[in-house]
């Protein structure tokens, strides 16, 4: 027995495999909801058959049929599986009937009435039990769905794929077709990869009608269209090499070879199990089918269908080699040799843009000239990154405010985007000096209003009124402008009032000690002077913190 199962991939979730998902669970909902009940109404019929007079009928004349058909061992053996007692049939074996049910010519010939002739007088009793076991036989969701070539229906040539036998036939199917289809999925695209899986197992089922076409023995599982879907894999990758688990009888290892090797691999692995076990419950036959469809239809799409994700196939080769070539950059980077790494680290970024890897080598290896176009351009786009931490960006604009020569070159808009980000972090310092230097050279952008009213909302109560007057004085018809009066005719009027409250304590504290030192009673001395009410509280208050003489309310 061989077995191969690639390794090579990791599960994307960022895109996954939503088809291979779906078909695993449609494959499960069938067995754990439909086929819930197929074992006890199957195990019923069975006992139904033993226990009635159908062996009695039927198992004579199916040895005398196998002997007309010339397979006198086949006659021999089944004749030797069950007992005869005083003429009646006993000790019949579990499953026995079965090699009756499925012989599509000996149950044609009976019911025709050449095998037993309608004259008999077993014939009534016959027909009617024969009638009640197969009323049994089909309660069972496996009997009516799967797929038996001398019964084919255009139901059965699809519901088949999503049948299975026990729960070890369903995990390994699933599992298979995990592995595999998820890889294959990514890189057909969803509509292909359905396809696929229906037209394998198809190839599947149509590669049995081929050539058993006589045989009603039930056909399931979802191993045809899994083997398609392997098949397609072999073909994808071709000749690049793969990483995948071998079993060879007791024998296993994990190899890299070539892909396409697996496909020859697995059509002789599938024939040579049908030479030698063709008596097996596993239809080999099926797995040839599918691989066979499978690789075809992969073939196909391979070379007509130009939207194939491609580039996925040769991502993890593509990964190795920028390894290695950014492994050899910062070696020479490490050996002081920033002129040799930065053609190579150029030659990375071209291919991923956006690497915050590369760029951060790149800016490092340009820091020994300051004043060179390529370490004013890799410290703005490392600023610009998205994905760069609040404090490791604070941090490289510091560092790049400090080192730029003769200072940092940000386009406007560089400028103005950094500087909307360092006021959603709640960096209030970076992103004044981002503004005000745009607002310098180019005092009438448009994105300026907003971020100028950002600045006096979240910045120092002091620099506000400044950056609310710029507002106005250099925008005046926006429409920050008119919020920007509002907030400073409002800071006003908080002034005026808290002038006027100072005022206003500064006359009643005079009041208050005049009246102290006249040892008056202070609270009608002090409405006579202060001219207004005053409350016990505020005289009890004044005569506990002053200490004056003749403080009686």
């Amino acid at each position: 027995m061989l077995l191969l199962l690639p390794f090579d991939r990791r599960v994307d979730w960022k895109r996954p495999p939503l088809v291979t998902l779906a078909l695993i669970l449609l494959n499960c909902a069938v067995f754990f909801l439909l086929q819930s009940g197929d074992d006890e109404k199957l195990g019923a019929a069975y006992t139904y058959y033993q226990e009635s007079d159908l062996p009695g009928i039927e198992f004579p004349l199916y040895a005398a049929y196998l002997r007309q058909q010339g397979r006198h061992d086949d006659a021999e053996d089944f004749e030797s599986a069950y007992e005869v007692e005083d003429g009646r049939i006993t000790e019949i074996p579990p499953g026995l009937s079965q090699y009756v049910d499925f012989e599509s010519g000996f149950i044609t010939g009976l019911k025709d009435g050449r095998l037993l002739p309608a004259d008999d007088p077993r014939r009534p009793q016959w027909s009617e039990q024969r009638g009640r076991y197969e009323q049994q036989l089909a309660g069972a969701f496996i009997h009516r769905y799967a797929l038996r070539p001398a019964l084919l229906t255009a139901v059965t040539t699809v519901s088949h794929m999503f049948l299975h036998g026990d729960l070890w036939h369903l995990l390994g199917n699933m599992v298979f077709l995990f592995i595999v289809g998820f890889v294959v999925e990514t890189i057909l695209g969803r509509r292909w990869y359905l396809g696929l899986y229906l037209f394998a197992g198809l190839c599947a089922g149509a590669l049995d009608v081929a050539l058993r076409p006589d045989d009603l023995n039930y056909h399931i599982g979802a191993s045809g269209a899994v083997s398609g879907i392997m098949g397609a894999y072999a073909v994808l990758f071709g000749l690049r090499r793969i990483a995948f688990f071998y079993n060879v009888l007791f024998w296993f290892d994990r190899i890299t070879a070539p892909a396409i090797i697996m496909l020859p691999l697995w059509l002789a692995n599938e024939a040579l199990q049908l030479l030698l076990n063709s008596d097996s419950n596993v239809n080999y036959l099926a797995h040839i089918g599918g691989l066979a469809g499978g690789a075809l239809l992969t073939f196909a799409a391979k070379h007509f269908d130009r939207q194939l994700d491609i580039a996925y196939i040769d991502a993890p080769q593509k990964e190795a080699a920028r390894r290695e070539l950014l492994a050899k950059a910062q070696r020479l980077l490490a050996e002081l040799k920033p002129q040799l790494a930065k053609p190579i680290l150029a030659k990375l970024l071209r291919e991923t843009p956006d690497d915050a890897e590369i760029l951060t080598h790149l800016y490092h290896a340009s820091r020994f000239q300051p004043d060179s176009d390529d370490f004013h351009r890799y410290a703005r786009e490392l600023l610009a990154l998205p994905a760069t931490p609040m404090a490791e960006r604070l941090r490289l604009f510091d560092e790049y405010s400090r080192l730029a020569q003769p200072g940092p070159r940000f386009e406007t808009g560089e400028a103005l985007a950094l500087a909307r980000r360092f006021l959603a972090g709640g960096r209030i310092k970076p992103a004044e000096q981002l503004v005000l230097g745009v607002l310098r050279r180019e005092r009438q952008h448009g994105e300026l209003p907003a971020l100028l009213l950002l600045l006096a909302r979240q910045g120092e109560k002091e620099r506000a009124t400044a950056y609310l007057q710029a507002l106005i004085t250099h925008f005046p018809t926006a429409e920050e402008a008119r919020v920007a009066r509002g907030m400073l005719a409002e800071t006003q009027r908080r002034r005026d009032a808290e002038t006027q409250r100072r005022r206003e304590r500064r006359k009643f504290s005079v009041a208050l000690r005049l009246c102290a030192k006249g040892g008056s009673s202070l609270r009608p001395c002090a409405f006579g002077v202060y001219g207004r009410a005053v409350s016990v509280v505020t005289v009890a208050r004044y005569c506990f913190t002053s200490g004056a003489t003749g403080c009686s309310a």
